[in-house]
């Protein structure tokens, strides 16, 4: 593999990576934390490892098994724990461009969905405070005795209530996620191109050379797809440069 020219420690995408801090990057832990995440240890783990490798542009350093000791210093290295390492990461950037592209589809979200960006964008908290005084109002109503007209006027109130509470959630999100989506995306697709390298072992694949083939052939469409929709503004980024030197 050859290495990054020294201008690429310049673009916009490694800048990202260089002034963030342990405490800012803990900010992604409600992604993390997803269905998709059961710790972000891994991944803070893996920051820290990446961070030192690219400053010193030594990628040649990295292979799989050098690359999974440090991520887990006290494990024997486990190839297959860091095939289920990548997977994990291509299903984060994978949800995180979901949400982006809801509106092509017919705009609607499941519950679980709508929970799940809630955490994203770090607003549980209204949606809790919003459940709270919808559980208050639901006492009130049931604690009536006569069903008369205006139980079902208050009834018809919490309802349109929890109507526009959803909406204005959904508000929240989209405006949220739109501020920190090009960061975000950079961040977690520098992860999973360097995860990449990693593993391809820097072009010594050995005895697991066909399924290595098959898993990093399909990942590399995925990466070069996004790139491609959003090449303007990855344009002469260090990820690209990691791509077009990498040999697959």
């Amino acid at each position: 593999m050859k290495t990054p020219p020294e201008s690429s420690a310049n673009t916009q995408l490694f800048t990202y990576l260089s002034i963030l801090s342990k405490d800012e990057f803990k900010r992604l832990k409600d992604f993390i934390l997803s269905p998709v995440f059961n710790s972000n240890a891994s991944l803070l783990a893996l920051y820290e490892t990446i961070k030192p490798f690219f400053v010193k542009g030594n990628l040649a350093a990295w292979n799989k098994e050098a690359a999974y000791s440090k991520i887990y210093p006290s494990r024997s290295y486990n190839s297959g724990s860091m095939r289920s390492l990548m997977s994990e990461l291509t299903d984060v950037i994978g949800a995180m461009l979901a949400f982006r592209n809801r509106k092509n589809g017919d705009g609607n979200l499941m519950p679980d969905e709508l929970r799940f960006l809630l955490e994203i964008c770090d607003i549980s908290a209204l949606e809790s405070d919003f459940q709270k005084k919808a559980a208050a109002y639901q006492l009130v109503l049931d604690a009536e005795t006569v069903q008369d007209y205006d139980f079902y006027f208050r009834k018809t109130i919490l309802l349109t209530l929890q109507q526009r509470q959803h909406a204005k959630a959904l508000e929240d999100v989209e405006e949220t996620y739109n501020i920190h989506q090009k960061r975000l995306e950079s961040i977690v697709l520098y992860f999973l191109i360097l995860a990449l390298d990693a593993y391809r072992c820097v072009g010594q694949m050995n005895y697991t050379r066909q399924a290595d083939y098959s898993f990093n052939f399909l990942f590399k469409k995925e990466v070069e797809q996004h790139l491609e929709e959003n090449k303007e503004y990855y344009k002469n980024t260090s990820a690209t440069v990691l791509l077009s030197n990498s040999r697959y």
